[in-house]
């Protein structure tokens, strides 16, 4: 049975052209969806959440970024997912340093963000030993994180997903609906749609709450570092 794929939240102190690009959109609800590289360049995907005006400042502040990129995937002035890309020669990590070069690649990454001077990444990896290789190269793991739901739906479930999905149930405009399911499956409309609702609600929940802790874990975490940093300018203030 092969081991289950460990979550951790990782940190990282060092120049690095990802944390310097995820600076510039502090103003605004920024959640990357998805980083690599490829063809001697950095990809990103970030959604960008908040007011007009400053989703607008954001891209400005993108502009403004030598050899940096951008282009708006979708959505409205209030909510966009951006595609930004630099070549790979800007980042200022150290040769072989990046997370995302071998043999690093098998770490993905759910999400970054910047606090302070510092880049948090919220990441899944094969193995602990993924995660050593990571600590030698420059990044401190902050928290491994416990799925408490490994097996989070049922088998039953996940064949109904799978399916349903191969049938196009969730393509725009969708290919086969409720009723279509339920005449695949042998069971009525009303005892097919209960069950999407449960199997949906479970995956919503679990990736709300991967996001509401990710975002607590920050905040805890920055005031930490907010905490220290007073100690150290003055040592009697906190008695």
């Amino acid at each position: 049975m092969p081991a289950q794929p460990i979550k951790a939240i990782i940190e990282y102190r060092g120049r690095c052209r990802l944390a310097e690009v995820l600076s510039l959109t502090r103003t605004v609800d920024a959640r990357v969806k998805r980083v690599h590289h490829q063809d001697g360049r950095t990809h990103v995907w970030i959604r960008l959440r908040g007011s007009k005006e400053s989703i607008k400042n954001t891209l400005k502040n993108l502009v403004r970024v030598a050899g940096l990129t951008h282009t708006t995937v979708n959505g409205g002035p209030n909510n966009r997912l951006v595609y930004i890309t630099f070549p790979r020669s800007l980042c200022n990590h150290g040769e072989g340093n990046c997370i995302l070069e071998n043999p690093l690649n098998k770490v993905h990454i759910a999400d970054a963000r910047v606090a302070e001077d510092r880049l948090y990444l919220l990441v899944t990896a094969p193995s602990l030993k993924a995660l050593e290789e990571l600590e030698k190269r420059g990044y401190r793991v902050v928290k491994l994180l416990r799925d408490p739901e490994p097996n989070l739906l049922t088998e039953e479930q996940e064949r109904i997903l799978l399916r349903a999905y191969q049938m196009g149930y969730y393509d725009y405009p969708k290919r086969a609906n409720l009723k279509d399911l339920a005449r695949e499956f042998g069971v009525s409309v009303s005892t097919i749609a209960e069950t999407m609702r449960r199997i949906e609600k479970k995956l919503v929940e679990k990736a709300v709450k991967e996001e509401i802790m990710f975002s607590q874990m920050i905040r805890n975490l920055t005031q930490q570092y907010d905490g220290e940093t007073m100690d150290k300018k003055d040592p009697g203030s906190r008695r």
